[in-house]
């Protein structure tokens, strides 16, 4: 689990949800341009996972992702 991230069950309110884990491929550090590149596709899984919420203006949309260091 990621430090600070408490989970907790869906029918419970919630201020974030994950929606999609990926991996970024190769073996070696691709960069910073690259890792955000590959957020982007954080969207479209959106749009698959909830429809409805792509049009939420209230929603926000953010990503955690290796840094260099934790790579």
């Amino acid at each position: 689990m990621l430090s600070g991230l408490v989970p907790v069950p869906c029918a419970e309110a919630h201020e974030a949800e994950v929606f999609a884990v990926f991996q970024i491929p190769g073996s070696s550090w691709p960069g910073d341009a690259e890792v955000q590149e590959q957020a982007e596709g954080c969207v479209d899984r959106l749009e698959g996972y909830a429809p409805e919420a792509v049009n939420d203006q209230k929603l926000e949309v953010f990503y955690l992702h290796p840094t260099e260091q934790s790579w």
